[in-house]
């Protein structure tokens, strides 16, 4: 019975030692990462603020006068800005 023992003692410890020593080999390294880079091209609109002209209006005059240099003028700021906003009309006469 001893020479079992021994011999299932013996299994044992090399169990043992090849469960814990069996698998040292180095692990090959990880692949180098593969990286990409691709450009993909946006077309982005970019809404170009329309140049006011410059308008000066006077208003000197007698009598009613100013009044009507002043609805000229507002006239011709009011043709300006429908024309920066592309919302001319045409007039019917």
């Amino acid at each position: 019975m001893t020479k079992y023992k021994i011999l299932l003692n013996l299994f044992i410890g090399l169990l043992i030692i090849g469960g814990l020593g069996g698998c040292a080999e180095k692990c090959p390294p990880p692949p180098e990462p593969i990286v990409k880079i691709v450009y993909k091209t946006k077309i982005v609109e970019v809404e170009v603020p329309c140049k006011i002209p410059k308008i000066h209006c006077e208003f000197s005059g007698t009598g009613v006068v100013p009044s009507k240099k002043a609805m000229e003028c507002i006239t011709i700021q009011k043709r300006a800005l429908e024309a920066c906003g592309g919302k001319i009309k045409k007039e019917v006469k």
